[in-house]
């Protein structure tokens, strides 16, 4: 299967599951084959949320939204789905990061239910992080818990 008629898979699949999209920036043509899309994970997050092992965070945002790309995103001729970005605006008394925490568990879960268990998401590395978004690892939900499965498996 072409990675282009992947990406028109995936995008019917999403427009048909998700019923908070805001936005698919998509160019399909011969040379380039992407789309960007943006979700949003609606309101009433502005709070505190427990820490991972970078400490409690406090964010301002009532609204979150997740950006991420899909398709032919690194010009190899492979479908992929791309590191995803949700903004945030950590509050001044902030004394720790979303990644690991309580936050990034939700925002997972959050995108699950959105897509209605289409994707999910979970915080990238720390050195992807940054003062002003969650970076996040997106993919396919099935394919992300079985990694967990995994993993947990080869430690035990």
């Amino acid at each position: 299967m072409t990675v282009k008629t992947q990406l028109q898979n995936f995008l019917n699949e999403l427009k048909n599951k998700c019923d908070t999209l805001v936005d698919i920036d998509t160019t399909i043509n011969d040379q380039f084959c992407e789309s960007q899309i943006t979700i949003s994970l609606g309101y009433g997050w502005s709070g505190r949320y427990e820490g991972g092992y970078w400490g409690d965070c406090r964010i301002d945002d009532d609204k979150l939204e997740i950006t991420f790309s899909v398709g032919d995103i690194y010009n190899d001729g492979d479908f992929n789905i791309g590191e995803g970005i949700v903004n945030l605006t950590y509050s001044a008394d902030n004394d720790g990061m979303a990644y690991t925490s309580q936050l990034d568990k939700e925002i997972g879960g959050k995108l699950a239910d959105c897509t209605n268990g289409m994707l999910t998401c979970s915080g990238s590395e720390q050195g992807m992080q940054d003062e002003s978004y969650l970076s996040v690892d997106v993919g396919r939900y099935s394919d992300m818990i079985q990694d967990q499965i995994s993993v947990q498996g080869s430690f035990a």
